[in-house]
């Protein structure tokens, strides 16, 4: 795997200037912790794509585009400035009662009790992968 992001890597700065797309990113890019039970592969695919996306010689050069209904599980250091830099949610809820409805959904849908939600603060622009995200919290908490 990390033999073929490398030729990856070498066909893109070679196909310069470009768009990279990269859908299910929370999965492709790998995790940062290394204590998986993959012989350390995640942590290396990881270090590799997070230098490749900030590598400052590729900016104007090569586009990024990364798709994921699980922002929440793409690594927090990989959604700084310098990487992924601008964050645009696909059909996000606008006001808080859309939020609200939203999570009422999804969480019914998980057969998860919501309970009364008109004291919890939401976020007006809640996307359904965040909202799964804090139904899949609640479900595990439970």
């Amino acid at each position: 795997m990390a033999g073929n992001l490398e030729r990856f890597s070498r066909t893109v700065r070679a196909l310069a200037p470009c768009i990279t797309f990269i859908d299910e990113a929370d999965q492709a890019l790998g995790k940062r912790d290394t204590n998986a039970n993959d012989g350390g592969l995640s942590g290396r695919i990881y270090k590799m794509f997070a230098e490749e996306i900030g590598d400052p010689t590729t900016h104007g050069q090569i586009l990024w585009i990364l798709a994921t209904s699980r922002i929440d599980l793409v690594e927090t250091d990989l959604k700084r400035a310098g990487r992924i830099d601008v964050k645009i949610p696909l059909m996000p809820t606008g006001t808080q009662p859309e939020a609200a409805r939203l999570l009422r959904a999804i969480m019914a849908k998980a057969d998860v009790d919501p309970g009364d939600l008109s004291n919890v603060s939401l976020p007006d622009w809640l996307t359904p992968g965040a909202a799964d995200a804090i139904t899949s919290d609640v479900y595990i908490a439970i």
